[in-house]
């Protein structure tokens, strides 16, 4: 029963940190996954969810359409609901944005990335994958620090066995528990970044052919 109640609260302790983010919508359409800090007279003071141990930022209310939190509820600051932007910020990416990948390890333009400067490419290149990115990556981390704490049970297990083989238990479980999420984690992550290039790829391969026919002038769409 002990080790049942154990694998129930680390599901619920993992779910907790993938989804614990608010979300900035701005008037413009773009969405920023974020942590409010303080909401002020004339600014919104934030983090980034992806870095809540960094710096702080601050956005002026009148450029927010609307503020998304974890627990589901939202502050409306302008009433005009924005467009979506995603299309028209794809139409101006080229091939040298692409993110290229192999297996885990991402470049871009040339440079090798950490996890992290993905998230921060996505965010300002497609925030829809972005939000789909940082979920994973949420996932990914909260996947690392369970396997730790897992880890830190099984050592003491380890010196404890004689007396009561219970922490081996509870800390190998807990290990266990982590590497599906770990997994998913990383897979939401390729799937994201995959994505983001097949947007691009789609949108630089279509090519428009004119030409004479002997009916007069006619074009060719190319994909």
């Amino acid at each position: 029963m002990k080790k049942n109640n154990v694998l129930f609260y680390t599901l619920i302790f993992i779910s907790i940190l993938c989804k614990s983010q608010d979300t900035i919508i701005k008037t413009n359409g773009e969405k920023i996954a974020a942590k409010v800090m303080v909401i002020e007279i004339e600014t919104i003071i934030y983090k980034k969810s992806n870095n809540i141990n960094g710096p702080t930022y601050n956005i002026l209310k009148s450029d927010v359409y609307m503020v998304k939190y974890e627990n589901g509820t939202t502050d409306l600051f302008n009433t005009a609901k924005p467009e979506p932007q995603e299309k028209n910020n794809l139409k101006k990416l080229s091939q040298n944005d692409i993110i290229l990948r192999d297996g885990n390890n991402y470049k871009y333009q040339g440079r090798d990335l950490r996890k992290r400067e993905v998230g921060n490419i996505l965010s300002v290149n497609s925030p829809k994958q972005y939000h789909s990115y940082i979920s994973g990556y949420g996932c990914s981390i909260a996947a690392v620090t369970i396997a730790g704490i897992g880890s830190l049970c099984t050592c003491i297990g380890i010196f404890t066995y004689r007396k009561s083989p219970t922490m081996l238990i509870i800390g190998g479980s807990i290990i266990v528990v982590s590497i599906p999420f770990g997994i998913a984690g990383v897979s939401i992550m390729k799937h994201s970044v995959d994505a983001y290039n097949r947007s691009i790829t789609s949108s630089i391969n279509t090519k428009l052919n004119l030409g004479f026919t002997q009916n007069g002038v006619g074009f060719t769409l190319m994909f």
